[in-house]
């Protein structure tokens, strides 16, 4: 699986900004509301996170992500290895509790 099979899992979700739409890296933002939608698309095809809301980065996690803004307790990380292909998934949810980033990214 790459980047762009991924995001076309994400037909019928709504996305209220499109960022960034390149080949290793993706940015998008939806809205709060529609968390749980997301949340199974992205188990489906990456698996359960292995860095959930509420659980400390270990150090693993940080180094993945450094170069995506690295990843924070409240925010959520999928990743996956497809035949040494890796592909993260990073959920930043806005202080403003309506919003969340969803940064997908090719290691």
């Amino acid at each position: 699986m790459n980047l762009n099979e991924l995001k076309s899992l994400f037909k019928g979700l709504t996305i209220s900004e499109d960022r960034v739409d390149e080949e290793s890296y993706k940015e998008m933002v939806f809205l709060f509301s529609d968390l749980e939608k997301w949340n199974k698309v992205l188990t489906s095809a990456l698996n359960p996170p292995v860095k959930p809301v509420g659980m400390k980065p270990d150090k693993e996690h940080v180094k993945a992500t450094e170069e995506y803004g690295a990843i924070r307790e409240n925010q959520t990380l999928y990743k996956k290895d497809f035949a040494g292909q890796v592909i993260i998934a990073m959920l930043w949810p806005w202080s403003d509790g309506a919003h969340i980033t969803l940064k997908l990214a090719q290691l």
